[in-house]
């Protein structure tokens, strides 16, 4: 009953998170085409069908402390770089609405993928353009195969003439995929 009863919070959490969200000025949600949560809940990514596009909403759902921001193996080295991408990206807060044009995104199955060019800022969060795609991954092992759905939210920076990308990655379980 105790598990119940914390899933149907975080199920009304979630549902008021999204509702106060969507109260913000932007474009309407009107479908929910892609979902990806991790289990148990700590980040998911929602994917809405939205008047001229699509909006990507990501949530953080114990905070921005324990938000992904490096998928593959680290050296001692990477520590301080590590950190600075965590403080960037801490900057978007627990939960995040992302609008994409529809030309800006391609969609097959399961995995989407899109860009946009156009600055955008998230809370204290600023960019030149952000992107997010989806890679379908298979592991085999002796016995076993292993499917994941990698997902990458990278946000565009510039200093000076140099460009480069601040991402967010992480790999779900393919069962915490959903395509609507």
């Amino acid at each position: 009953m105790k598990l119940l009863n914390g899933l149907s919070l975080f199920l009304i959490a979630m549902v008021c998170t999204l509702s106060a969200a969507s109260a913000q000025a932007g474009p309407q949600s009107t479908a929910t085409l892609m979902s990806c949560m991790t289990n148990p809940p700590t980040t998911s990514y929602q994917m809405l069908a939205v008047e001229d596009g699509f909006e990507l909403h990501v949530f953080h759902h114990n905070g921005t402390k324990y938000m992904p921001i490096h998928s593959g193996t680290i050296t001692p080295n990477d520590f301080e770089l590590l950190k600075k991408r965590a403080d960037y990206l801490q900057q978007m807060g627990s939960s995040a609405k992302i609008f994409f044009k529809t030309s800006e995104c391609k969609n097959e199955g399961p995995v989407w993928k899109c860009f946009s060019k156009r600055s955008l800022k998230l809370r204290d969060l600023q960019a030149e353009g952000v992107s997010f795609h989806m890679v379908p991954r298979q592991t085999s092992t002796n016995n076993y195969t292993f499917h994941s759905m990698d997902t990458f939210l990278s946000f565009r920076q510039k200093e000076g003439h140099i460009q480069y990308d601040i991402t967010s990655s992480y790999s779900f379980d393919k069962r915490d995929c959903i395509e609507r």
